[in-house]
């Protein structure tokens, strides 16, 4: 949807949240543009990128300030908050978001995963604990390098031996994984 500065709409279509299809509609308009703007959410940094890249004069909106001014509406649909985005442009009522760079965005990206994965680690490990100390099995203080080879000097117990497995398996792969990526944060091959 395209303003001029009388507030006419010069185009309103219908699109997806495809990068090349929104060029696509931009590049058959055929006008230039003086800004677009992108309400900030998850495809958001995506759209920008490929618009940027495109030439064409992305801005990524403050979702809150978007969201106060749209909440005035009454009809709440996604045609209406088209135009209210187009409207807020337009009048320059807006906060502009930085928006990090791709690298950034990937560095940031392994980080979290690596956490989150380290998380569900140590879940898994409490949950062999749990699981061992139902038959009487307690391991005790063991440290993270340790805890497969404390588990598997318990006496053989009927699940024992699975929870062992569990633990094996949850311990190599998280460290393939956390090393992988902890490997590329640093820039390792």
């Amino acid at each position: 949807m395209h303003r001029r500065r009388e507030g006419r709409i010069l185009l309103e279509q219908k699109a997806r949240s495809e990068p090349d299809e929104i060029v696509e509609v931009l590049q058959r308009f055929g006008r230039p543009l003086k800004r677009i703007g992108l309400e900030a959410g998850p495809t958001s940094l995506w759209l920008f990128s490929v618009l940027r890249a495109a030439g064409y004069p992305a801005l990524c909106l403050e979702c809150r300030y978007v969201k106060a001014s749209l909440s005035a509406m009454r009809n709440k649909t996604d045609r209406n908050d088209a135009r209210g985005i187009a409207h807020l442009v337009r009048l320059g009522w807006f906060r502009v978001v930085h928006v990090k760079s791709e690298e950034a965005q990937q560095i940031r990206m392994l980080l979290v995963n690596r956490t989150l994965l380290l998380s569900k680690l140590q879940d898994i490990e409490n949950s062999v604990r749990g699981s061992l100390k139902v038959f009487g099995l307690k391991l005790g203080h063991v440290t993270k390098h340790g805890f497969e080879a404390r588990v598997m000097r318990r006496p053989a117990s009927p699940n024992r031996d699975d929870c062992a497995d569990a633990a094996r398996t949850s311990r190599v792969d998280g460290s393939v994984c956390s090393s992988r990526s902890h490997g590329k944060r640093l820039g390792a091959p």
